[in-house]
């Protein structure tokens, strides 16, 4: 979460390599929270201890995430020009086009939900109970979670994308009503997939939306610091996580 909030300030700032897309996984599995969630309603402190999960805030909102048996992406990119200028709903269906695309080149028949428009507001289900307009779906099944924050003419969007799901954990971890049977994507495609596999195919599709090509990058000093900075006072300490006053009055758009 820091160094998307770090590369997110980069981009903001002007610096080169931007847009960026990155994947990463999760170790623990952790519930994450949308930024402006309250953990007291959204979360089940003691059955995280009792299954060994990490608890963290996102920069974006949405609703509560449990990563585990997922890939994660995030995108950082000018809001301002390039391939993804435009508010928030324009950049959002295009990333999600091009994840669908990706999906596609696993054989999966992925389109985008035509559901209610996302928004910070409303009901307190996790993430994946609900679908929302652009939103990644095969067969009325959500197979992308994803929210995104526009901030100084950046964007940034992340999102969850299950390779299996297990409703029962996400009940007992978000300590609400009983969420339903979920697939992810090995249901959709009908085999076990490696998160390899899956980058290969969202790279290629990312390429191809945005006639763009990606390249291998690590963080610059500036943002390193930053990322470092941002982990100490804000993603790793749980004061920050739980401090639901805190957080209002940041411009977060879901």
């Amino acid at each position: 979460m820091a160094v998307d909030d770090a590369l997110l300030a980069a981009c903001a700032a002007g610096a080169g390599g931007f847009p960026c897309v990155r994947f990463y996984t999760w170790s623990p599995a952790t519930l994450s929270l949308g930024y402006h969630q309250d953990p007291d309603t959204a979360a089940d402190p003691a059955a995280l201890r009792v299954m060994g999960l990490d608890l963290v805030r996102r920069p974006t909102g949405g609703r509560a995430v449990l990563h585990d048996a997922e890939l994660t992406y995030s995108v950082v990119a000018g809001c301002r020009q390039g391939p993804l200028a435009g508010p928030v709903m324009t950049s959002y269906r295009r990333i999600s086009e091009a994840l669908a695309t990706g999906l596609r080149r696993l054989g999966i028949a992925a389109s985008l939900s035509l559901g209610e428009a996302p928004s910070p507001g409303g009901a307190l289900d996790p993430c994946f109970v609900r679908r929302w307009r652009c939103e990644v779906e095969a067969d009325g099944a959500k197979l992308v979670g994803s929210v995104q924050l526009q901030r100084a003419g950046a964007l940034l969007q992340q999102g969850s994308i299950p390779l299996r799901m297990d409703g029962s954990r996400l009940t007992r971890a978000t300590g609400g009503s009983q969420v339903p049977a979920l697939g992810g994507l090995e249901d959709a495609v009908g085999r076990a997939l490696e998160r390899e596999e899956l980058v290969s195919c969202f790279i290629a599709a990312f390429e191809e939306s945005f006639q763009i090509l990606l390249r291998p990058g690590v963080l610059g000093g500036e943002e390193e610091r930053r990322a470092q900075t941002l982990e100490h006072e804000r993603y790793g300490d749980p004061h920050w996580t739980r401090d639901t006053g805190g957080h209002a009055g940041i411009p977060v758009a879901s």
